[in-house]
């Protein structure tokens, strides 16, 4: 297995399509991300965590909101995120990092990357 995940990531690349950006799902914050997103908005961090974030039910920490309708609230019109030099782990581990059954059917990257299964 450990073969296939290292094949795969040599092969896959990202074609910016934003469509992991418009399901619907939690994007968790570290603390340090929440910093860094901050600055990158020009904003205070009681700023950005008042008009872009949620607090999780455990009460230790944030995510994300969803923007319009599923979509990140970061997700441009054009499809590209606004925040991607920020951008959660939790982000840049997709589709790698971590995936769910059936990620594959969304992400263009995934679905032109060849590997043996």
């Amino acid at each position: 297995m450990a073969l296939l995940i290292t094949n795969m990531q040599q092969q896959f690349q990202c074609k910016k399509c934003g469509q992991c950006c418009r399901i619907k799902g939690t994007v968790s914050l570290l603390p340090e991300e929440v910093d860094a997103i901050a600055a990158k908005l020009g904003m205070s961090v009681y700023q950005f965590t008042a008009k872009f974030t949620n607090l999780m039910p455990d009460r230790k920490s944030l995510t994300i909101i969803d923007g319009n309708g599923t979509s990140c609230v970061f997700l441009s019109d054009s499809g590209l995120c606004v925040i991607n030099d920020t951008k959660p782990i939790q982000c840049r581990n997709f589709p790698m990092g971590w995936h769910y059954k059936g990620a594959e059917t969304i992400c263009r990257g995934l679905q032109e990357t060849k590997y043996d299964r």
